[in-house]
């Protein structure tokens, strides 16, 4: 995966009016740019047994921050017991049902 630019190149047009308002875009926008939850992948999986783990692969080559559901369809609670550069790992937490599609945002 192409990482993605976590900060704006800087410009001069020699304008100091313009350099100014460059500048603080630049500083505006990077801000904005060093937020973890652009950097991540949506990925589908489904809900594992109870007692059993799911392994999920998100190729972010970097161990996740974090994840959240973007959807299900069982109000399932999942949670996460493993993760590497690759993959991460969910268990069952409370409730839910089995093998029920969810869809995750890792970042």
């Amino acid at each position: 995966m192409t990482p993605r630019p976590r900060t704006l190149p800087k410009l001069e047009t020699g304008l100091s009016k313009v350099d100014e308002v460059l500048r603080k875009w630049s500083a505006f926008l990077d801000a904005i740019l060093a937020c973890p939850l652009l950097y991540g992948v949506l990925v589908s999986s489904t809900v594992p047994d109870v007692g059993l783990t799911r392994v999920v692969r998100h190729n972010l080559g970097r161990v996740p921050i974090g994840w959240f559901h973007v959807a299900s369809t069982d109000g399932d609670e999942l949670v996460r017991v493993a993760a590497d550069d690759t993959t991460i790992t969910f268990e069952q937490g409370t409730g839910g049902g089995v093998d029920t599609p969810v869809t995750l945002w890792i970042f």
